[in-house]
């Protein structure tokens, strides 16, 4: 009973008068708060014999368990150094009922810092103001902006990750990736564009009716950005969540293929020079592309959320998952329990 009537106490004077507290007593005020979430750092030795990081996979399937591991392990190599911060930039309490808190991430990836930009959809558009007020049912609402997302890409694409993940895991000859950004479509719906080239003198010929195919293709293209093709790929991927037998909580990534009309679509207008090229060409560099990376779309991937949600004693449920005006990735969340350390006190 009296376990009872505190927890009501508490949850009270939560809701009703710690943002009151907050409005009188620390709105506009400087509130010195940062964390530093997560840091690596491995020192790399010079040695003029090693080529290369990691080895890459010598066949051109979806990542199965002992793929995904290869994967991953190429992926911590290639990460020599991150770091990623949060701090508080500004606190207000909407109606005395809610506390907002708006933080700064400082992003570095291989000695490469994070550039935030105020604009989204790849265009001059401004971020539009963002209003959580009716999402209050939930316990925590978090929203990400576009221009945080692609900042972070950003980073990633300075050292070439992708890449080098791309060459780790299905080697295609000619074929680069420029820059990997995200954009939102709907309010359910990702777009990862995928910044391509592919370079019509180094796609790899398979038999000599392939080679001269190549080398015709790449002397009709010679006065095209000297035979090389850039242009962007759009995948779309539909976050979805659902509960796991072992009564956790998963998150299903459907990854649509780009390839199922005859052009690609270029709905943010990024760079490309395919509408210069020979349709011929471009038909067969089309049909090259899809044939290469349409194994891996179509297909969903699930991450087991329960190690993120479920941290330092205090147990999250997901709501809900959706995209605000275009330009913000929002998540509800419900605390569902909070396990206190008994034997250690002060401590979950």
């Amino acid at each position: 009973f009296l376990a009872q009537k505190l927890m009501n106490f508490s949850a009270d004077f939560v809701t009703n008068d710690l943002a009151e507290m907050i409005n009188l007593y620390l709105v506009n005020k400087d509130v010195v708060t940062s964390y530093l979430i997560f840091r690596k750092d491995n020192n790399i030795k010079f040695n003029e014999f090693t080529k290369n990081f990691y080895q890459p996979l010598q066949n051109n399937k979806a990542l199965d368990g002992a793929q995904n591991q290869t994967f991953l392990s190429a992926l911590s190599k290639i990460i020599r150094s991150a770091q990623l911060g949060i701090s508080l930039n500004k606190m207000n309490t909407p109606e005395n009922k809610d506390i907002e808190l708006s933080g700064l991430v400082s992003f570095m990836l291989n000695d490469r810092l994070i550039k935030l930009k105020n604009t989204f959809g790849n265009s001059g558009k401004k971020l539009p103001k963002l209003l959580l007020s009716q999402h209050r049912g939930n316990d925590i609402n978090l929203s990400v902006s576009e221009p945080l997302i692609n900042g972070a890409l950003d980073v990633a694409n300075s050292t070439k990750i992708f890449q080098d993940l791309f060459t780790s895991v299905s080697p295609v000859k000619g074929f680069f990736i420029r820059s990997v950004r995200l954009h939102f479509s709907g309010d359910s719906s990702m777009v990862a564009v995928v910044n391509a080239q592919v370079d019509l003198k180094k796609i790899e010929s398979k038999g000599l009716n392939s080679w001269f195919k190549n080398k015709i293709a790449s002397w009709l293209e010679r006065n095209n950005n000297n035979s090389i093709i850039y242009f962007p790929i759009e995948v779309s991927v539909i976050p979805v969540f659902k509960k796991l037998p072992t009564g956790g909580t998963g998150l299903d990534l459907k990854v649509m293929s780009p390839f199922t009309n005859i052009h690609l679509s270029n709905n943010f207008n990024y760079p490309s020079n395919v509408p210069l090229m020979t349709d011929t060409v471009k038909v067969g560099v089309m049909k090259e592309l899809k044939s290469s990376l349409d194994p891996y779309t179509n297909k969903t991937y699930s991450v087991d959320l329960s190690k993120f949600l479920n941290q330092g004693g205090v147990v999250f449920k997901p709501n809900s998952i959706f995209i605000e005006n275009g330009a913000y990735l929002n998540l509800n969340l419900n605390i569902l329990d909070i396990n206190f350390n008994a034997n250690k006190p002060g401590q979950f």
